[in-house]
């Protein structure tokens, strides 16, 4: 499978890595001063949230697949995810085909032992 990384995940998104998934993502007011921003639509700006809330999951990585994309992120259309690669909010380098995409948070199935 192939997957797509947030750019500069890192830089704009700062939480413990040992706590697991974060319950938030920051959406720093300098995007509304973006270029790239400003010039999609409010459906697409709309999209590209629930895209990095889902990112949010697995350090900055998701699928590349738009149709999965859309039934992960509850989406009523598809997300042109080429155009969020050319305006350089997603990108393609850095991410690995072996990305475990499994949840860090398992339940764990096995019973206790008897003390």
């Amino acid at each position: 499978m192939e997957y797509l990384k947030v750019k500069n995940w890192d830089k704009w998104q700062s939480y413990r890595k040992d706590r697991g998934q974060p319950p938030w993502i920051k959406v720093h007011r300098r995007i509304m001063r973006n270029v790239q921003w400003v010039t999609m639509t409010d459906a697409e700006r709309g999209q590209l949230i629930s895209i990095w809330l889902l990112a949010a999951d697995h350090d900055g990585i998701l699928p590349a697949s738009p149709s999965m994309i859309q039934k992960l992120c509850f989406m009523s259309s598809k997300p042109n995810i080429n155009k969020f690669v050319e305006l350089g909010f997603l990108t393609t380098s850095g991410c690995q085909d072996d990305v475990n995409m499994a949840s860090t948070w398992r339940q764990h199935d096995a019973p206790k032992a008897e003390t």
